[in-house]
């Protein structure tokens, strides 16, 4: 009974900002409340995924994928041929945790599943139009990707820089281009790669979820637009880099642009509907700014590496 009437008391805490500015809400500061040493070797990682299980992938900078399960209890790591190695552009997570590889192998995309003993399928070549640089990469439950990207400077110059968002089946054919629904262009073709605002994620409604500067897109896997609503940032000037969706809340991930070495994150929270902030988090020192994993009932999941071990750090939302 305790326990409920504390839960009911954190939830209405948090609601309590709703409807405010995003400028305007009062930061906390995230705490750790369990940490869990996890059983893996040693690794290196580059971006990293969570299910809605919370188990964790993360691209290695051997261009593998390794899994560590929700608990820290279990992992394993995915590896690819060796020119898929090479040619690794990106990785996505359907929300029930299957994983997709998108490769560029002699000049094509193609995308790599994995059967139930981690070993690679056959891949499978998309219909991407030419000269496109990818940015970002989404998974749905039934096959269908999203594939989101620029034009590069082998296109021609009246669309170099100019976004390029398409749904494709899992065949690999093109469903439907989408770039005037998730447009975000590119000023200047030649800062390509470079970091700046956009991320996509699935929700549990089966729907992607499009960061870009202009706001949120959630598209259905069908292309249909279902909302849109802008994001204001509390500090204009920092990164909108990764979105996570749960329990009909999204967090997203914003980092100083101006900082050299990354000390903290902040988190900014929405109504998944409305798009209305409704709770802004910060990292503690003790925590750090390495985020792997959110949901709405368990808060945000922390990889930090203490005395030689990479551990878990769980921080619920107070």
């Amino acid at each position: 009974m305790f326990a409920t009437a504390v839960v009911v008391l954190i939830a209405a805490n948090i609601l309590t900002q709703a409807g405010q500015s995003a400028s305007r809400l009062e930061a906390r500061i995230l705490q750790n409340s369990s940490e869990k040493v996890v059983h893996a070797p040693p690794f290196t990682d580059l971006e990293s995924l969570c299910d809605l299980d919370g188990n964790l992938y993360f691209h290695l900078d051997t261009n593998e994928v390794m899994f560590i399960s929700a608990n820290g209890n279990e992992s394993h790591k995915f590896t690819l041929s060796d020119d898929e190695k090479s040619g690794f552009q990106n990785f996505a997570l359907s929300p029930s945790g299957d994983l997709y590889v998108l490769t560029l192998v002699n000049g094509e995309y193609q995308i790599v599943t994995f059967d139930d003993d981690g070993m690679p399928r056959h891949p499978v070549t998309l219909q991407v139009a030419d000269h496109i640089f990818n940015d970002k990469f989404l998974a749905f439950d039934d096959g269908t990707v999203l594939f989101r990207g620029l034009f590069d400077e082998g296109a021609p110059s009246k669309m170099q820089g100019k976004s390029y968002t398409a749904l494709f089946e899992p065949s690999g054919k093109l469903r439907k281009q989408l770039s005037t629904i998730a447009a975000d262009d590119l000023p200047d073709v030649k800062k390509l790669g470079e970091a700046r605002d956009g991320a996509v994620a699935t929700g549990e409604d089966g729907n992607a979820y499009v960061l870009t500067s202009k706001g949120i897109n959630v598209i259905s896997e069908n292309g249909l637009l279902v909302r849109h609503f802008d994001v204001q940032k509390p500090d204009p000037k920092s990164l909108e880099y990764k979105i996570y969706v749960s329990g009909g809340t999204i967090a997203l991930v914003l980092i100083p642009s101006e900082s050299t070495r990354i000390t903290r994150a902040d988190f900014l929270l929405l109504d998944a509907t409305t798009g209305e902030p409704f709770g802004l988090y910060s990292t503690s020192p003790e925590i750090g700014p390495r985020d792997v994993c959110y949901s709405r009932q368990e808060g945000f999941t922390f990889l930090r590496r203490k005395q030689g071990q990479e551990t878990l750090i769980k921080a619920p939302l107070n």
